[in-house]
């Protein structure tokens, strides 16, 4: 996996307008209630985009993307 270096280009996803764009991986996911939590993001057997932040103690089992303001990549998940 490739890290970020400083210099890197942030990208930033707008939620939930881009949620599809989201790559698997580590972001910092930002609320609109304000705050912020890391979290893993993945894709579902049917293609829908999930997150599991891990300062939660539990995740349901669909995202709602509605309550993210905005999401920014941390380390995008590549397989090997």
């Amino acid at each position: 996996m490739r890290r970020r270096r400083e210099g890197d280009l942030v990208k930033v996803y707008a939620a939930p307008k881009t949620v599809d764009k989201l790559y698997p991986g580590l972001y910092r996911l930002f609320w609109v209630t304000g705050g912020s939590s890391l979290a893993a993001v993945g894709i579902n057997r049917q293609g829908d985009r999930w997150f599991a932040p891990v300062n939660w103690v539990s995740v349901s089992e669909e995202s709602d993307w509605s309550e993210v303001e905005f999401a920014v990549l941390i380390e995008e998940a590549k397989a090997k």
